[in-house]
């Protein structure tokens, strides 16, 4: 699914854990496949998650290893800032790669902040169509 939002450059809306998962995904430009993130600015979920687990509160979906967002799209080129993400769960950080409109948020704090950037992206995409 998300390989075709990249081929057809539909908007990707994404927070919390979301955005470590455009790491992993490839762009096609004049014909040189590259990483989604590469160069664009992504806010993502600062590792909270070896102080939750030390709590003992990890939820049982999410595994240990889910925690480094940041280093994960740091290793696939994203602009990435865990301080700036800590210090506001709100933030929403919007990019564009290719004609393609991301826009990412550090935690669920950030879904009400994400309205505007998600229409404008959804705005901009039908405005190619």
């Amino acid at each position: 699914m998300l390989n075709h939002t990249v081929e057809h450059r539909l908007p990707i809306i994404a927070l919390c854990h979301g955005p470590t998962l455009l790491a992993s995904l490839d762009i096609e430009i004049n014909g040189r496949s590259e990483k989604l993130v590469k160069g664009i600015e992504v806010a993502a979920l600062p590792a909270l998650e070896p102080m939750v687990h030390a709590q003992g509160k990890l939820e049982p979906q999410f595994s240990f290893y889910t925690w480094k967002t940041h280093e994960v799209l740091a290793e696939a080129g994203a602009v990435v800032d865990e301080e700036t993400d800590l210090k506001d769960m709100t933030v929403v950080t919007t990019g564009v790669r290719d004609g393609l409109r991301i826009a990412t948020g550090p935690g669920p704090q950030t879904a009400r902040n994400l309205v505007k950037a998600t229409i404008s992206a959804i705005n901009n995409s039908t405005k190619r169509m």
